[in-house]
């Protein structure tokens, strides 16, 4: 633990540090009458470039350029570099114009889906683990139809054994819609997934049961809490996907739009 604090403790100087640099250095250049917005750009073309590879390095994982875990920390901080190189390029104030409006807009949705990003990525995976078994998200949809399977074979045969409907009749109607339906991704986040009110339904139920449907009953039990464990990983690894789709896209949207800028830019001020 003493190590991940330092380091964060040292990524953050270095962050602070380098920033610092680049406003003396914007200052200087400003008062100096340099083109410094052709600096700041070219500079802030090139971090969003950097940025951008990110994506490429996770795609390639056998290339042997740095852990990814390394990739991570640069990608967080020099993203974070990258605001405050945004703020020198427009020198503090609000964007001119539609298209700098666009693009400002652009800059700032890549940024706040970044900030999320970091959130997301520090807190869902720890949920997930502390949830159950980690599963693959693309198999979630055939485990859940397969508990659905077990649980209509473990009441069926309970029914004929004992020749009684109550346990079939109790899972028509509370069991087989929490197995047919995912739950939706909010519920399973904010911890109302109604999984708690189906187990002492569960519990209360053994009353009214022959002894003999007690082990299906437990049985069942633990289908629930499988079940309960797939809708949380689907939601959990959902989320962070459906998370990529707005990261990602918009991250490539705001270089074409920055190339598109750097070229009206050079051409307004006569140096292409």
């Amino acid at each position: 633990m003493g190590y991940f604090t330092r380091r964060r403790g040292l990524s953050i100087f270095v962050f602070l540090v380098v920033s610092a640099l680049l406003l003396g250095l914007w200052r200087i250049l400003y008062h100096s009458l340099h083109p410094d917005a052709n600096y700041t750009g070219l500079a802030l073309f090139g971090v969003i470039l950097f940025l951008a590879l990110f994506n490429a390095r996770k795609k390639i994982p056998f290339l042997p350029v740095w852990k990814a875990s390394v990739w991570m920390q640069l990608h967080i901080y020099i993203g974070f570099l990258s605001v405050v190189l945004f703020l020198v390029h427009i020198r503090f104030r609000m964007p001119n114009g539609v298209f700098e409006g666009v693009l400002a807009a652009v800059f700032t949705i890549v940024s706040l889906s970044g900030v999320i990003g970091i959130l997301l990525s520090r807190s869902i995976p720890r949920l997930l683990t502390n949830s159950g078994e980690s599963l693959v998200y693309e198999r979630i949809p055939a485990l859940r139809t397969l508990l659905m399977s077990q649980a209509e074979d473990i009441v069926v045969a309970a029914e004929k054994e004992v020749e009684s409907s109550s346990l079939t009749d109790f899972y028509i109607e509370n069991l087989r819609p929490y197995f047919k339906k995912r739950q939706s991704i909010w519920r399973m986040l904010s911890g109302r997934s109604g999984m708690r009110d189906l187990v002492s339904r569960l519990e209360n139920l053994q009353h009214y049961l022959d002894t003999r449907e007690l082990p299906a009953l437990e049985q069942l039990n633990g289908l629930v809490e499988q079940k309960h464990n797939l809708d949380f990983q689907y939601s959990g690894q959902r989320v962070l996907k459906l998370w990529l789709f707005v990261h990602i896209p918009f991250t490539y949207s705001l270089l074409v739009f920055a190339i598109a800028h750097g070229v009206l830019a050079l051409n307004f001020t006569g140096r292409i």
